[in-house]
């Protein structure tokens, strides 16, 4: 899950362009249920804790790669 929210677009078929996205379908899928926002908000938060630097560097986002 390491640099997750800088890896979009998500699944095998870049169906999800954003993480948010991502979390709302996987909870439907895996849970059978759909999420809050504040539900989803938090998780994105979470996920978003996970990225790192690489070479000394902090991975960002690229928002112009998500559009």
């Amino acid at each position: 899950m390491r640099n997750v929210a800088v890896t979009a677009p998500y699944f095998h078929d870049g169906r999800a362009v954003n993480l948010e996205t991502a979390v709302e379908t996987m909870a439907e899928h895996q849970l059978g249920k759909r999420l809050a926002v504040r539900q989803r908000d938090a998780i994105v938060k979470f996920l978003n804790t996970l990225t790192g630097e690489y070479a000394g560097k902090a991975l960002t986002i690229n928002k112009a790669a998500h559009l």
